[in-house]
């Protein structure tokens, strides 16, 4: 049986990454870059035989070229299906967003979350509040972030939100060498006391202390007071942003491979495919397999893009979704 997801969710998922996929392209390598938006859409589904039309959207977005209003209706006659809603705060970090689902004739909400960041003298985030409204009540968490004089992040504390208090969750410590990151320790709240739990240690660094090339992972074994056998995860780089990931276990004295996943970007820098394998009796064996096939206007601009995966694990990729945009609007910003 062909398994997906409701209609609600494939428009939250579609408004979700359609600002991902517009294309940036470069005007003042110094200053500024210009971005393309689609201001309509029309989305489908594949039945196993035909595409079928299933909703419209239309975008607002403000003058950096941030969505603040999405409207999805029915196609011919042009109900109300959804709509989103969203804010910024001065710097272009979201502030607040809004989902709604029309309901007997009613908005009717289903999502909503609101953030607060406070940004120290050198505009980094110090301090950040994420709540969410869950079955009428608000939850949330908050993280403390603390900087070294260079601006290196040390710690961050998670706290969640408990009957209206403040409760310590998590602290992550990173240590660090002339400036680079070479370990990050997590730890859980234990009553008054933290304990250990996970540890990154990292060796090389494609970007850095944003992306790893290669790190050993370990959990905190409680009961023996001792971490796991390590694991290990290589970032290799592939042309236009891609990668290949790979993650293997230490067992009787080397390394042996666990899983891979790949992912492949076109020349744009939007995702074409992105699979995933594991190593089984001495060869790879794939397990997920997500694909996208993107079509560009004379523009470059992303006019179309179809979703295909397997229906079940194993399965023959098969279309999906598909997503025709139009009426691009152009924006420019500061970089």
């Amino acid at each position: 049986m062909k398994r997906k997801s409701t209609l609600l969710n494939f428009c939250k998922a579609f408004l979700g990454i359609v600002l991902i996929n517009s294309l940036a392209s470069e005007v003042d390598a110094q200053s500024t870059v210009t971005i393309s938006r689609p201001g309509y859409s029309m989305q489908y589904d594949h039945d196993g035989a035909n595409w079928v039309h299933i909703a419209n959207t239309t975008y607002t977005y403000n003058s950096d070229g941030n969505s603040i209003f999405e409207l999805s209706t029915v196609p011919v006659t042009n109900t109300n299906l959804s709509k989103n809603e969203t804010t910024y705060d001065i710097r272009g970090n979201r502030s607040s967003y809004k989902a709604y689902r029309w309901l007997n004739n009613t908005w009717s909400l289903r999502v909503s979350t609101k953030d607060s960041l406070v940004y120290d003298a050198n505009n980094r985030v110090a301090l950040k509040f994420s709540m969410w409204l869950q079955n009428g009540t608000w939850s949330g968490e908050k993280y403390e972030n603390t900087f070294d004089a260079n601006g290196n992040l040390l710690e961050e504390i998670r706290s969640v939100l408990n009957n209206g208090a403040w409760v310590l969750a998590e602290k992550t410590t990173n240590t660090l060498v002339n400036g680079i990151i070479t370990e990050k320790l997590h730890e859980l709240r234990n009553g008054t006391t933290w304990r250990n739990y996970q540890k990154k240690i990292y060796s090389a660094w494609h970007v850095t202390n944003v992306q790893p090339a290669s790190y050993t992972m370990q959990s905190y074994l409680a009961g023996s007071n001792q971490w796991s056998s390590p694991t290990k995860y290589t970032t290799t780089l592939t042309a236009n942003g891609g990668n290949v990931i790979l993650e293997e276990r230490f067992q009787n004295n080397s390394w042996v491979n666990m899983s891979r996943s790949t992912l492949i970007n076109d020349s744009q820098g939007n995702m074409i495919r992105n699979y995933s394998e594991n190593y089984t009796n001495g060869a790879w064996v794939m397990s997920i397999d997500n694909q996208s096939v993107i079509t560009y206007n004379s523009n470059f601009d992303l006019s179309e893009k179809i979703d295909r995966y397997a229906n079940i694990p194993g399965g023959p990729t098969v279309d999906q979704w598909k997503t025709v945009y139009s009426n691009f609007q152009y924006f420019t910003r500061a970089l």
